[in-house]
């Protein structure tokens, strides 16, 4: 979560959408510009803060079909080198990342994500929680993914930021392009239970 209070606005990171170079952007503007902020690399409801009704909150979606499958081949790049900087604390994530690499051992990328997809995604579970940590933020500003440079520029400046010389990261920390080869037929209709609100609330076509 990342709040502030200087010009007002909220930006909720979403997992696999570009948060971590949103992240290094608005906290060298913060600094530079001697802002009042609150960061916690987590997802806290807004409702935990003073109200911030008049703020402006933003985020970015992605279709969940790639947001899914990106989600699995970064834990199976990482877990095939986990870094000696997981080793030297005791977060979760180095944890999952552990456990991952036990349990998918000696599996093929197919077999690995329809492990991965089984443990992590059944038909019951509603993944999409952007509107449970919005609050009661009455502006909010929905960016796609797909065209990341043009909606964050788009977002900063609606905030206030002057954008003309903010250099916007490569998204693409996997370096795979597609992810068709991982989907069949069930688990797209499965992921299109899971994440029905995102389709819908979004746009995102299924994929039959």
């Amino acid at each position: 979560m990342f709040i502030n209070f200087s010009k007002r606005y909220i930006f909720v990171a979403v997992p696999r959408t570009g948060s971590t170079g949103i992240h290094r952007i608005i906290l060298a503007l913060s600094r530079k510009n001697d802002e009042k902020f609150y960061f916690n690399n987590s997802s806290l409801e807004i409702s935990n803060f003073e109200d911030v009704s008049d703020y402006t909150m933003f985020h970015f979606v992605r279709n969940p079909y790639d947001r899914t499958a990106s989600d699995f081949f970064l834990r199976r790049r990482i877990a095939q080198k986990i870094p000696k900087k997981f080793y030297k604390s005791d977060i979760d994530w180095r944890k999952k990342i552990i456990k991952f690499r036990e349990d998918h051992s000696g599996l093929s990328i197919e077999e690995s994500f329809s492990k991965h997809f089984n443990e992590m995604y059944p038909p019951e579970l509603r993944h999409s929680a952007y509107k449970e940590y919005s609050g009661s933020c009455k502006n909010k500003i929905v960016c796609r993914f797909e065209d990341f440079e043009i909606e964050l520029k788009k977002a900063l400046h609606s905030i206030g930021y002057d954008t003309t010389n903010i250099k916007v990261p490569v998204i693409n920390s996997n370096k795979i392009n597609r992810y068709d080869h991982v989907w069949n037929k069930e688990f797209r209709s499965r992921l299109y239970a899971s994440f029905y609100r995102d389709f819908v609330d979004y746009g995102y076509e299924e994929c039959l």
